[in-house]
């Protein structure tokens, strides 16, 4: 169970990071800066190229400060849709725009768990869905309004019933009240979302054994109901803020320990037994502790441990580095960035954040198709592996968009010679008629800025005046 709670953490973890970087987008910045409708195709073109790759995103929505949608793409029979802007919706009385918009820069909205509900009437088929929210502000420092993307939860539910063909246990999942949001009865589920149906909960059907599992993060329990397994899951823990965001502007953060969901699983007394007798317990989905009330056997309990450890290890890969690239991801790079500052402090050294931005990509990507995108990643992510040390970081922080860290820079010089050669190199890189450029901006730490956690906001914005003087090109942070 532990295992399935952590795939689904790093999952959401990852629809974070997509919405932050659709909140960074040029496009996004420029339109909410000047108004000019001229930007909303390019900002259109980036929501289509990210529902169609991921396929886990219902609608990714643009909004104003009034709750007005200027951009919708829906997704649905296996397609991306831009929807017609006569058919944009006004959404500023829905709880998702009102709890977005008063969050601070940076900070994530995730709604609960719920069943989407179009015109008032609960969407059938059932749609289950999280919204991820955050606001945008202009460069006055005023909310103009949020990006939305809606995540398409079924997949995420079916991983959790999925259990139920290598376990003899029956697993379910609940929401923190106790109700059923993933059950082998599907009758069982969303009692929250029917006023007739308040009492299909856990609480009441097992009141013993839910008292049982408020007590403890994870574990088991035999009753006269049979053998429960289950992991409470906290999953706004394993969601971060936005690059930028303050400490102290964390507000998802603050309602963690409330927002959970219970992984768990059930065998029945009467198929205990039975079970028993076929020893058929191989699988984790019942858990570990269960093998060893059970007794299995110590040769069944190692190959269970030593399966457990590969998909931890497996799992632990997947959280610290880009599926595409095998660059370091978001995390990665930030822990990094922190062990480099205190080493650095301690000793008075330098280190160098680069800011890449990829100039030209859109037009590989909708001319050449995404597989052609996806190589133009990959060769990028080359070119920075072939030209960093062995102690500097490469990392993809999301979309075409890379962070290096550049450690024991001797001075900003040095870090401008190695940004001016990653753009010649990445300038060599050519599809067929069309070629690649890159915007590169450098910050320096401590001299840019004693807070190494700034300092990669440092490095963007230097990038973004590159953006502005005719792009394919070196800045320096000015601070």
């Amino acid at each position: 169970m532990n295992l399935g709670s952590e795939a689904i953490s790093q999952g959401l973890a990852q629809v974070a990071v997509d919405l932050c970087v659709l909140s960074r987008q040029n496009e996004v910045r420029d339109y909410i800066n000047t108004g000019d409708a001229a930007y909303i195709p390019g900002i259109a073109r980036e929501y289509l190229t990210l529902v169609e790759n991921t396929r886990v995103y219902d609608q990714v929505r643009l909004l104003d400060e009034t709750g007005m949608e200027r951009i919708r793409v829906n997704y649905y029979a296996g397609e991306a849709h831009l929807v017609a802007p006569e058919l944009l919706q006004d959404k500023s009385d829905r709880y998702y725009f009102i709890e977005s918009m008063a969050r601070q820069a940076g900070a994530i909205y995730v709604s609960p768990l719920d069943l989407n509900v179009e015109h008032d009437e609960i969407e059938l088929p059932f749609k289950p869905m999280i919204r991820f929210g955050t606001p945008v502000f202009d460069d006055a420092g005023q909310p103009r309004g949020i990006i939305l993307v809606n995540f398409l939860a079924q997949a995420m539910l079916d991983r959790v019933e999925a259990l139920g063909s290598v376990s003899p246990g029956q697993p379910f999942m609940l929401n923190g009240d106790g109700y059923w949001l993933a059950s082998p009865d599907p009758g069982q589920t969303w009692g929250f979302m029917f006023p007739d149906r308040s009492e299909d909960r856990m609480s009441v059907r097992f009141p013993a054994e839910w008292e049982e599992m408020q007590g403890t993060v994870w574990g088991y329990m035999r009753t006269g109901n049979g053998l429960f397994t289950y992991a409470q899951l906290f999953p706004l823990t394993a969601i971060g803020n936005c690059a930028g965001a303050e400490e102290e502007d964390r507000e998802g953060f603050a309602e963690a320990g409330d927002y959970r969901w219970i992984v768990a699983s059930h065998v029945p007394e009467s198929h205990i037994e039975e079970i028993w007798q076929k020893a058929t317990f191989r699988s984790l989905g019942i858990g570990l502790p269960v093998l060893v009330l059970l007794a299995v056997g110590t040769r069944a309990i190692g190959l269970v441990i030593g399966q457990r450890q590969r998909y931890q290890a497996r799992l632990e890969a997947m959280a610290r580095f880009d599926a595409l690239t095998r660059l370091a991801n978001r995390a990665t790079l930030e822990d990094r960035l922190a062990r480099e500052a205190d080493r650095d402090r301690r000793y008075g050294r330098r280190f160098a954040v680069l800011y890449l931005d990829l100039d030209g990509f859109k037009d590989i990507n909708d001319t050449l198709g995404h597989e052609a995108g996806d190589r133009v990643l990959q060769d990028v992510a080359g070119v920075l592996n072939s030209r960093c040390r062995s102690v500097d970081t490469p990392a993809r922080f999301g979309g075409d968009e890379f962070v290096v860290l550049l450690t024991e820079i001797r001075d900003k010089q040095a870090a401008y010679d190695v940004a001016t050669d990653i753009l010649d190199r990445i300038g060599g890189l050519t599809y067929g008629d069309l070629t690649v450029g890159v915007s590169i901006g450098i910050a320096v730490w401590p001299d840019d800025d004693g807070e190494a956690s700034h300092i990669v906001r440092i490095a963007d914005a230097a990038m973004y005046v590159a953006k502005k003087s005719g792009k394919n090109r070196v800045q320096l942070a000015e601070v």
